[in-house]
């Protein structure tokens, strides 16, 4: 919740100069911007798709691997042919294998680190066992677009029946994760019974800290034959929004959708053809959110991890602000929408008092924050924007920068009395200025924000959040709310 002054109760209160940050300006004075490349138009499914799966031994195969391999084939792809090596141009379902005995050497298995993350549904047992690994068994499938589903399912299901008859783990090299059986049969399987899947099933999007921004790139798209996808420089508290937007991107990719204009698309959540997958995403759209994304699609650059794939990026260029940041936001507000709720509050003696003891916490949370933040941790603080009345608006920002008591961050509200600023926007402020903070953990429990609270037993919330809507009610949305491309 952001609150605003109500004019006559400034006298307590200190105003503050934002100064926003024209960081794409500074930067391009700096050095020249690289060149960016649109995306072509027509269907971006490759004619000939291959990938890998394995199966890490704990620490030996329990039986012959190879034997595994073929009767998983005879169950459930007997037209799949074993060959020696990758076909060049498939016509048909194929399959080469290797058990590689050197692992250390030639297959290092997922370090206990990466597991944190990486592991699903893995006992402390077996990610210790795995590190010791002595045979892991690598799977190369290839096969032409023509089959691409029904070659992806049975895939799936020989690389499950291999690791439960080896009592091994299931490695997948696209999304860089590492599956017990069950949870790989759960996970890709229990509700994948033919014909296109919900590709959140298939792949995952990692996210993590990249400078002062956050980086989301999937992995897994490669299995389908197309290209993973990419969004450069969000914050935090827009992660899920993010994650949610690339994941509907995928689905729309896997559904058949081309590219028509070099460089152009618009994604209509009311297009999605999965049922489970688009009724989800309505069900949590915000009242003034229209499901809709105006995207420009550039090809990615890749970073230190991503997959050996090709990279579509999704830019919100098309749609106004000053940086990248406050435009992205626009995106992701027009699609999803936002539950901004603007009051007019008195800060009474009991909310200044939680003011003062949050603020005493700066000095902790300044040494959190440089001491480097978990991936999902995020610090946002208070602070009042001068109106153009000569009150306060105050709103939160996440912080990307802390020092020197200056703090640079992304601006998470809408201002409604400063007509001059968006959501999104970078902009710099006063430690002193701070009014009140939110420390979201990893977990997604969070601290701070007593200020808020006091208000909100003191003030009535009108605002009414429908619960469902359907594609009739969405289609009225989208004509009302100027979320227009430029």
């Amino acid at each position: 919740m952001k609150t605003m002054d109500s004019s006559g109760k400034t006298a307590r209160k200190t105003l503050v100069s934002v100064t926003l940050l024209a960081l794409g300006t500074i930067l391009s004075s700096c050095k020249e911007k690289p060149q960016e490349r649109p995306v072509l138009s027509g269907s971006p499914m490759s004619s000939t798709i291959d990938f890998r799966f394995a199966v890490y031994m704990l620490p030996i195969a329990k039986k012959d691997p190879q034997v595994a391999l073929s009767a998983a084939i005879a169950k459930y792809a007997p037209s799949m042919r074993q060959v020696a090596g990758r076909p060049e141009k498939p016509i048909e379902m194929a399959v080469n294998a290797q058990l590689l005995k050197n692992v250390a050497r030639e297959y290092p298995p997922p370090t206990v680190e990466d597991l944190k993350y990486r592991g699903k549904g893995l006992s402390k047992g077996q990610v210790l066992a795995v590190q010791a690994s002595k045979q892991v068994f690598v799977v190369e499938f290839t096969h032409p677009k023509e089959r691409v589903w029904e070659a992806l399912r049975a895939a799936n299901l020989i690389i499950e029946q291999i690791a439960r008859d080896t009592s091994g783990l299931i490695w997948d090299e696209e999304t860089k994760d590492l599956f017990t059986p069950e949870f790989w049969e759960q996970r890709r399987l229990s509700n994948w019974t033919g014909g296109i899947p919900n590709i959140e099933t298939q792949t995952a999007v990692q996210t993590y800290q990249k400078g002062e921004f956050v980086r989301g790139v999937s992995g897994g798209m490669k299995k389908a034959g197309l290209p993973d996808i990419v969004v450069e420089e969000f914050d935090w508290s827009s992660e899920s929004h993010v994650v949610d937007l690339i994941n509907l991107f995928c689905q729309r990719l896997i559904e058949g959708a081309s590219v028509n204009v070099p460089g152009i698309f618009t994604l209509h959540l009311s297009e999605i053809k999965d049922t489970a997958a688009r009724e989800s995403e309505l069900r949590a759209l915000k009242p003034n959110g229209i499901g809709v994304g105006y995207l420009r699609l550039k090809v990615g650059k890749a970073d230190e991890g991503d997959p050996q794939n090709r990279l579509i990026e999704l830019s919100s260029d098309r749609y106004d602000g000053i940086d990248p940041q406050s435009k992205k936001q626009r995106l992701l507000r027009c699609f999803f929408g936002s539950t901004d709720v603007a009051t007019n509050v008195e800060h009474t003696d009991e909310v200044l008092e939680e003011s003062r003891k949050a603020r005493s916490q700066l000095p902790s949370l300044f040494e959190k924050y440089n001491a480097g933040l978990d991936p999902g941790e995020y610090i946002q603080v208070k602070a009042p924007f001068k109106t153009p009345s000569g009150g306060n608006e105050w709103m939160w920002v996440e912080i990307t920068h802390w020092k020197n008591k200056r703090i640079r961050g992304v601006l998470e509200n809408d201002p409604v009395l400063i007509p001059e600023f968006h959501s999104g926007e970078v902009v710099e402020i006063r430690e002193d200025d701070v009014f009140d903070y939110i420390h979201r953990f990893p977990d997604g429990h969070r601290e701070g924000n007593t200020t808020g609270e006091v208000i909100r037993r003191t003030q009535k919330n009108s605002e009414v959040v429908k619960p469902g809507l359907t594609l009739e009610e969405l289609g009225k949305r989208i004509s009302d709310t100027g979320c227009t491309p430029n």
